[in-house]
């Protein structure tokens, strides 16, 4: 998924998780993707629920961000073409919905239909240092972050996503951007996919899957 759909995800799973501090946990739920302007690997920031509970273990005052680093690596575990497929069986065009695709949708549908004001903090902290993330690429994420959320419009918005994410790869940027100026373009199509994530309950069977993993962690529940 897309920054601003991890987050939308990290708010309706807020109450499970109680985290006690909210600006950490959302910076925790988008922290991950920095991997893009810092080019590492993607193995390296996104981690598996034990690996994160061992940095639990050894970095308690971090514990609201490490919630929020949970739940953006359990929700990037989730097959968004599983669950479009499954929810929405007689969609005619499904088999053109490809990954950076359906993100997309999902980012513009979560904009548009599911907005939730929050903020992260951008703080730099030991588990970043730990996993090679520079207090620089921090830093200039999370600004980056906090506009992004607020962008008015999807053309300000992308740009912004695509300069935040320092998308280096011209082939996946392309991709990106391409699904998202056809579907801005495409009224009916964008239309029918919103109506379809609506009454298909897409958003809800997202969260509904990462609450599943999220309560087999030790993190916070």
């Amino acid at each position: 998924m897309i920054p601003y759909s991890h987050i939308v995800v990290a708010a309706q799973l807020e109450p499970l998780l109680s985290p006690a501090e909210p600006a950490e946990y959302y910076w925790g739920t988008v922290a991950a993707d920095m991997r893009y302007p810092a080019g590492v690997a993607r193995s390296q920031t996104h981690l598996a629920p034990e690996q994160i509970s061992a940095y639990a273990a050894k970095f308690p005052l971090n514990k609201s961000f490490l919630q929020g680093y949970l739940v953006h690596c359990l929700a990037d575990e989730v097959d968004l073409k599983v669950i479009f497929g499954r929810q929405l069986p007689f969609l005619l065009f499904k088999r053109q919905l490809y990954r950076s695709r359906l993100a997309i949708i999902l980012e513009m549908y979560h904009f548009e239909q599911q907005g939730v004001d929050r903020q992260v903090s951008g703080r730099y902290n030991p588990v970043l240092a730990e996993l090679g993330l520079s207090e620089a690429v921090c830093t200039k994420f999370a600004q980056s972050m906090n506009i992004y959320m607020k962008e008015p419009t999807p053309e300000g918005r992308f740009s912004t996503l695509f300069q935040m994410m320092g998308m280096v790869d011209e082939g996946k940027e392309n991709s990106y951007k391409s699904a998202a100026e056809r579907l801005q373009k495409n009224t009916l199509l964008k239309g029918a996919m919103f109506a379809g994530i609506r009454y298909g309950k897409i958003c809800e069977k997202i969260v509904a899957e990462v609450e599943g993993m999220a309560r087999k962690c030790i993190i916070g529940v």
